[in-house]
């Protein structure tokens, strides 16, 4: 099971369950799987694939870990930047 099946199966059992953490604020897993397809809806509108790649350049928070898994769910390949 490829690691975004994996997540979307877990959000359809425990929609309202944490997924992140990020200070005072608290991302369901049913946030998160919808943060990460509607950040790979708008990579598809940017004509985004496995044949582009992308640098991320962001701080160590929940808007991170949405555009990785946005980019490993379209197979565009990822350069992290920590900032």
């Amino acid at each position: 099971m490829a690691f975004f099946q994996y997540l979307q199966a877990h959000a359809k059992e425990n929609p309202s369950h944490p997924a992140i953490i990020d200070g005072d604020t608290c991302l369901t897993y049913g946030e998160l799987v919808s943060s990460i397809e509607s950040f790979a809806s708008a990579m598809s509108q940017l004509k985004l694939n496995g044949q582009s790649k992308i640098g991320l350049l962001c701080l160590n928070q929940k808007e991170y870990l949405i555009a990785f898994f946005a980019a490993l769910l379209k197979g565009v390949p990822v350069i992290p930047f920590n900032f």
